[in-house]
């Protein structure tokens, strides 16, 4: 068996696992509480997506990696927006359409796309495509399948948006590589599925863009202070475990600000077209990084005018 088919394999039976009333009323409790702003800290794992709602309602999209009950595709729903969930695992998507939770889902394989080009307006990837094990793979799918653009909401190589770790990692790779990696336990994750967690960075996904051609693309960095214990705890603002999670958040977000460190995710936007006005202003209103890539001055030349033999 191929290394990506024994992947594949593993998330399957992964899932296969989880689906129970108890894990449905546990996960959907807070995620739910995520998309409808009962937990504020939480819900900035899905307000990137705002602009966009906004701006462009009734718009069609896609969700790849939808894998814990739809809950990216009800975002989407409850913001204007059609919304078709996908997962390349079946039984927590079948679980939620069940229970009514989400109205349809589809078993996709974020590497093979079943879908005719420009099938959708957008599509979206949220903490998905840092399971996949060719995750390019999946980033070229979803661009050829959406028409408008894609959104991934993606951990953020973080070695590569600070120069001190960077420097720090090139000085110990060529004197103590041993006492790095144990030091960086982070450089090389690995999670319990099975897979390697493959982070995302600004440049990566600028030179994507770049060498096909798209010319709008847009960032933003934050944090939201995950942690297991979020599943269960309760919905206090003033218990402990809120306090101390806020704090976190707030204590992060400082030190960014003041350029100390960059936040450990990061929303990609990558535009096919050339978005609306008011979709701009929305995402600058909202603090997005937002850049206009030069165009190619040779990809620009038409047959005419190219040399002929």
């Amino acid at each position: 068996m191929a290394f990506e088919e024994k992947s594949y394999a593993l998330h399957r039976e992964w899932y296969d696992d989880q689906a129970s009333e108890e894990h449905f009323r546990k996960i959907t409790q807070f995620l739910t509480h995520c998309i409808t702003w009962a937990d504020k800290m939480s819900y900035r794992l899905f307000q990137p997506l705002l602009p966009l709602c906004q701006a462009e309602p009734g718009q069609s999209w896609l969700t790849v990696g939808d894998g814990k009950y739809g809950i990216d595709a009800k975002f989407l729903l409850l913001h204007n927006q059609t919304a078709l969930a996908s997962d390349i695992a079946e039984p927590l998507l079948k679980y939620a359409y069940q229970k009514q939770f989400i109205p349809n889902y589809t078993i996709q394989n974020a590497e093979k796309l079943t879908f005719e080009d420009n099938s959708f307006d957008y599509v979206l990837c949220k903490e998905a495509y840092h399971h996949f094990p060719r995750p390019y793979l999946a980033l070229y799918e979803m661009l050829r399948v959406a028409k408008k653009g894609i959104v991934l909401i993606e951990p953020q190589d973080m070695s590569l948006q600070m120069p001190l770790l960077l420097a720090f990692l090139n000085w110990g790779d060529s004197l103590f590589p041993s006492l790095v990696n144990r030091i960086y336990k982070n450089r090389y994750s690995f999670e319990e599925v099975g897979n390697f967690v493959y982070k995302v960075s600004r440049r990566e996904m600028e030179k994507v863009a770049l060498g096909l051609g798209l010319r709008w693309i847009a960032f933003q960095s934050f944090y939201f202070g995950y942690t297991p214990q979020m599943h269960t705890h309760k919905w206090n603002d003033f218990s402990w475990f809120s306090i101390k999670r806020r704090s976190l958040i707030h204590l992060i977000t400082l030190a960014k600000k003041l350029k100390l460190i960059d936040l450990p995710m990061l929303a990609t936007i990558i535009f096919k077209t050339d978005p609306p006005a008011r979709t701009l202003q929305n995402l600058k209103s909202s603090k997005f990084e937002i850049r206009h890539l030069p165009q190619n001055p040779f990809a620009c030349r038409t047959l005419a005018a190219a040399p002929t033999e």
